[in-house]
């Protein structure tokens, strides 16, 4: 059985991105995570959510891509990133 084909091909692309607004790192990042996209990977983004479109959730989808919010609290974000790389 080849391992290879069990194995997560996912990339977590983390810092201070404002989502959905795009400020310049945020431009930047979703122009990196659609290149990473196209030769394969899964994506996630680890930013900051504007406080106007937050939610109960700290998951959000911008661009297509599973988002983070990066300034929830800190339990909650711990078993999230779990989740993540289980």
């Amino acid at each position: 059985m080849d391992s290879k084909k069990n194995e997560k091909n996912i990339i977590v692309i983390v810092g201070g991105f404002r989502m959905p607004s795009g400020n310049a790192s945020a431009i930047r990042c979703i122009g990196n995570a659609r290149l990473f996209q196209t030769i394969g990977f899964d994506v996630v983004i680890i930013g900051k959510i504007e406080k106007e479109k937050k939610k109960d959730s700290i998951w959000y989808d911008y661009f297509g891509f599973s988002c983070l919010d990066l300034e929830c609290s800190t339990k909650r974000f711990d078993c999230e990133i779990s989740y993540v790389s289980n």
